[in-house]
Parts: C-alpha cells; structure tokens; sequence
C-alpha cells in the first residue's frame, strides 16, 4: 500500500510532557492530528492541522469545518436542536489565519446521514465528518 512509517524522538514540545503526532500524506492532502496524556490516562487531542483545541476522544462526534463568519454556530446548533439532537461538548478551534473554525460536537446521538446532508446545506459549514470512539 505504500505506507511508510517514521519515528521521530524528539524534546521539541514546549507544551506537553508526552505528545504524539501522526502525520498522513496523500496525493492530495497531508493532515496531522496530535495528541497527549493529562495526568496518567487522560487522552487528549490537542491538534488537528493548524486547530488547538482539546478534545476528548469518545462516543459520538462530529468534525464541523465552518467559516469564521457570524451565525456559523448559531445555524448548526439550531438545527441539531431542530432535530432534537443534544449538544453535549463542544470545542471550537481556529485556524491561523482566522478564516476558518474547526468545531468538535459531542452529540447524544450519532448524526444521521439525512442530518449532515441538511447541515451542509447550510451556507457557512464547510464540511462535516462524524467520528465514533468506543470508551
């Protein structure tokens, strides 16, 4: 398949005691994700590309890209509230340049295809990608 795989040891992280980053390469696109431990065994995601956030990676969530704009929240939280989906944590991310959001939902529910086909109807959402993590 092409996989080429490199362990890097580095003391480079001025942030964290332990960090982890996995770095993906296609033809088309390269994204990297880095996580952590808080405490013993409190697992973290702390990058993905360019976004800070801190995440908690278990039960149902969704990767929302929107743009930076006023409403961007706004108009998918209502709609999850619409279909009767809870918000249970949310963490929000920016981008660099400050033109785009990286948004993580921790939902009650899985998103339905129907659901994300509806949310990115929505004029400021650039693509959602739901995610399951087994506790």
């Amino acid at each position: 398949r092409g996989i080429t795989v490199k362990e890097i040891i580095s003391d480079s992280s001025e942030e964290y005691i332990n960090l982890i980053t996995v770095r993906v390469t296609t033809p088309k696109v390269t994204n990297m994700v880095s996580g952590t431990l808080f405490g013993r065994n409190k697992i973290r995601i702390v990058t993905i590309n360019n976004f800070r956030l801190e995440l908690i990676p278990e039960g149902h969530l969704a990767l929302i890209y929107t743009l930076n704009k006023p409403g961007a929240i706004g108009s998918f939280s209502t709609l999850l509230g619409s279909k009767k989906i809870i918000i249970d944590q949310m963490h929000l991310g920016q981008e660099e340049t400050g033109k785009m959001n990286i948004i993580f939902l921790k939902t009650n529910v899985r998103i339905s295809d129907s659901v994300v086909g509806k949310l990115l109807d929505l004029p400021l959402i650039i693509s959602v990608t739901r995610l399951e993590f087994e506790s």
